[in-house]
């Protein structure tokens, strides 16, 4: 009797068809599995038999030499049909058999036991069967024992599909990590060795893959020297565990220069000391060259404005000293406002170039040895003079917090910061200016407001220039558009670092840190 097929046949076959199994060579751990199920089961045939759409194919055979045969008159096709084994202890007293030509001619098929070989879809794709030529049964030994083995036949063919999807999955990142436009690599901390690095490498440096394999620090070999501090400052607190960021030139074996970026993550192990660097290196070359246009650009348009602006300034401030006595309350006023104005952008056009001056790293800083709470209580008493002392404190846990920087510059942007925070924090509210030493050989100081805090979507946008940004239409602006810019391009010209804490509701801290000096 010709068995039906199951309810869902084509899945079975989709199943069946993922194992890529079929007509394949002869396997050790397939074989070893049948000959084990003949002895336990004392049976002179064994097989794993695979139920195809029209045959079943034999994948490791014990005790017959074919290798398949017709679906039609295939045992194994009634077994898939039920979740248990299915056993025939009398072929010729079973009437879906009895007149099978497997039964009534060659190999004369008396006795026979499947187990459903079930994939995890739930679908039998096959059977571990043994067979006799003589009716007989099976001990519940026996039973339990084929059942084992056919669970040990089931996990090789799921070893097979996962390890060729795996392999399939490698092959198809290894191509994408192969093509990709950016470095990535992966550095082991305590052995000192590049676990891998993309052959991108070769395209962004210029040095074959095997020379950052054969010496790990050839990256920094050829860094600009004119970046060389700058990139020095920030490893150790990688080192440390914390993410690094940095924008430098490289030199390329040929003299070109190109710029790059490095993201740099440390990866730490159960200790918490860092075991491994993974990081990314992008060329930034086209980025900078548009940056240098639009900034030469806004140089000329800028440094032309200067001269009229300044002219005009000028015969205002005449205008006023002649003409005091003669203008009345409304003309006075409106006399200041211009003031007031050409005053503004007077100074938003010296911004502009200082800031010009500081990303081409044009920017003549004189730099001594400071005491950096001398320059923040000088900085607080420019403030003071200006709006007034309206809740502010200085705090310091440290004495001698000496750096190597320009003083003028570092005052500039104290004031920058304390000023903002004065901005945003209310009449009845505190701004707190804190110092210390970080223990990484830097200094830190911190200007802590309790304004209405700043959105995490916002907090690497307003340093950019002209970065202005709010947590909604009615909300104050967090930036003028030019100060935090001049603030990260000054403390990052003195090998520094500056970020922001803030939440909404809670207030801000923006932050920065200088290397200590000696």
């Amino acid at each position: 009797m010709k068995a039906p097929r199951p309810a869902r046949e084509a899945e079975r076959l989709q199943v069946l068809s993922q194992y890529e199994i079929l007509d394949t060579a002869p396997e050790k751990e397939f074989d070893e599995l049948t000959s084990l199920a003949a002895k336990i089961c004392q049976a002179p045939v064994a097989l794993i038999s695979l139920i195809d759409d029209n045959r079943q194919w034999f994948k490791s055979k014990v005790g017959v030499s074919v290798s398949e045969t017709t679906r039609d008159v295939s045992f194994c096709a009634h077994a898939i049909l039920q979740p248990e084994t299915l056993i025939v202890p009398d072929t010729l007293k079973d009437e879906r058999f009895a007149d099978n030509p497997l039964v009534t001619d060659d190999p004369r098929i008396r006795f026979y036991a499947g187990v459903p070989l079930v994939a995890p879809e739930g679908h039998a794709v096959g059977t571990l069967c043994v067979i006799d030529r003589v009716p007989r049964e099976l001990s519940t030994e026996q039973k339990e024992a084929l059942r084992i083995l056919s669970h040990y036949v089931m996990t090789q063919l799921e070893l097979r599909r996962r390890s060729r999807e795996f392999e399939n999955l490698s092959a198809q990142l290894k191509n994408i990590f192969d093509n990709l436009d950016n470095v990535f690599f992966s550095l082991d901390v305590v052995n000192k060795k590049l676990l891998q690095i993309s052959p991108a490498c070769e395209r962004i440096y210029g040095l074959p893959r095997q020379a950052f394999l054969d010496n790990i620090w050839i990256w920094k070999e050829v860094i600009h020297p004119e970046d060389v501090l700058a990139v020095d400052a920030d490893l150790p607190g990688l080192y440390a565990g914390k993410t690094m960021h940095n924008e430098y030139r490289i030199i390329l074996p040929d003299g070109n220069i190109r710029w790059v970026a490095t993201t740099a993550k440390p990866c730490l192990d159960a200790a918490g000391k860092v075991a491994r660097i993974d990081g990314i290196v992008s060329d930034i070359s086209a980025r900078k060259e548009l940056e240098q246009l639009r900034d030469n650009l806004t140089h000329m348009i800028v440094h032309d404005l200067k001269i009229p602006l300044t002219g005009i300034s000028g015969y205002l401030d005449l205008l006023k000293m002649a003409a005091a006595d003669k203008l009345g309350g409304d003309e006075s006023g409106y006399l200041e406002e211009a003031r007031t104005s050409i005053s503004v952008l007077l100074d938003m056009i010296m911004s502009l170039l200082d800031i010009g001056r500081l990303e081409a790293g044009h920017m003549q800083l004189n730099l001594s040895v400071c005491d950096l709470e001398d320059l923040a209580r000088e900085a607080l008493d420019k403030v003071i003079s200006l709006k007034g002392k309206r809740g502010l404190t200085i705090e310091t846990s440290a004495e001698h917090l000496l750096i190597s920087a320009d003083p003028d510059v570092i005052v500039r942007v104290i004031t920058n910061l304390v000023g903002n925070a004065l901005k945003f924090t209310t009449e009845d509210g505190i701004v707190r200016v804190k110092l210390d030493k970080t223990g990484e050989g830097r200094v830190r100081l911190s200007v802590s407001d309790n304004g209405p805090g700043i959105p995490a979507q916002f907090h690497e946008r307003i340093f950019e220039k002209f970065g202005q940004v709010s947590a909604g239409r009615t909300a104050p602006k967090y930036s003028t558009g030019l100060g935090l810019t001049f603030c990260k391009l000054a403390i990052e010209a003195h090998r520094g670092r500056i970020g922001l804490e803030s939440q909404v509701g809670k207030g801000s801290t923006f932050w920065f840190e200088l290397p200590e000096s000696n």
